[in-house]
């Protein structure tokens, strides 16, 4: 599976946008990427100023290893498929 395959199936769709968009709480008007900025900071005592940055220091807090892209598999393959 790849990352955005787990991804669609850990927020239940239908489009990755619209899947993590849920996921990170987003507020009406506000784009993606402020929602997953603002999301990352609040998870775990996330630091840094890109999303790559807010990700990688998220995923070491949370004991994730590998590269970055292997640890964001790792967390979205360990994520529940949400209820319908």
């Amino acid at each position: 599976m790849s990352v955005n395959d787990e991804i669609l199936r850990a927020t239940g769709g239908p489009t990755i946008n619209e899947g993590l968009f849920t996921w990170f709480g987003g507020l009406k008007g506000e784009h993606l990427n402020d929602a997953e900025q603002r999301w990352l900071k609040g998870g775990d005592g996330a630091v840094g100023e890109s999303v790559n940055d807010l990700w990688y220091t998220f995923l070491r807090a949370a004991l994730f290893t590998g590269s970055l892209n292997d640890m964001k598999l790792s967390y979205w393959t360990a994520q529940l498929t949400p209820e319908p």
